[in-house]
C-alpha cells in the first residue's frame, strides 16, 4: 500500500491517496480525496481497476453532492445532486462513446447517439443521431462519413 498527501500552507489536508496493490503487485484499488482550502471535501474518486469500477463524487463547498458518476465495465452513468440519473453511457474497448442518452425526468426531449459503423481502423463510418420523447424515439440524424488511409 502507497498513501500520500498533500498539505495547504495552514496545515490543511488538500490531496490524500492511497494506492493497494495485488499480490503479483498490480494496481488494485485507488482512492482519493481533494479537499478545498478550508479542508472540505471537493471530490473523491474510488477505482476498483481489477473489476472496472469508477465512482467519482464531487462536493459543493458546504459539502453537499454536487454530483456522482460511476461505471463499470463499459457503462457509465452520471447522477445529478437529487441522485437523478442524468446520463448513461456505453463505451467501446476504443474509448469513444458507442450509446449515450441524456435522461430527464421531466419527459423533456432528450438527444441519443450511436455509433452503428466503425472501419479497420476504429473510426467510426456511421452515425445514428435520436431524440427520445415520451411516447418513443425518433430517428432526427444519421451521419456517414468515408476515411482515405495512405500508405504506411
Amino acid at each position: 500500500m502507497i498513501e500520500s498527501t498533500q498539505y495547504g500552507a495552514n496545515g490543511v489536508v488538500l490531496n490524500k491517496s492511497t494506492n493497494t496493490y495485488t499480490s503479483s503487485g498490480g494496481l488494485n484499488i485507488v482512492e482519493r480525496e481533494i479537499r478545498y482550502p478550508n479542508g472540505a471535501l471537493q471530490s473523491k474518486e474510488f477505482h476498483d481497476i481489477p473489476n472496472l469500477h469508477v465512482e467519482i463524487i464531487l462536493y459543493k463547498p458546504k459539502g453537499t453532492v454536487l454530483s456522482r458518476s460511476v461505471r463499470d465495465g463499459d457503462l457509465i452513468r452520471d447522477y445529478s445532486e437529487d441522485r437523478s440519473l442524468n446520463r448513461s453511457t456505453s463505451i467501446s474497448d476504443l474509448s469513444f462513446p458507442r450509446n449515450s442518452a441524456a435522461v430527464d425526468s421531466n419527459s423533456t426531449p432528450q438527444i441519443g447517439q450511436s455509433t452503428d459503423q466503425i472501419d479497420s481502423q476504429g473510426n467510426w463510418t456511421k452515425r445514428t443521431d435520436w431524440v427520445t420523447l415520451p411516447n418513443g424515439t425518433k430517428l432526427v440524424k444519421v451521419t456517414y462519413r468515408t476515411i482515405t488511409y495512405y500508405g504506411e
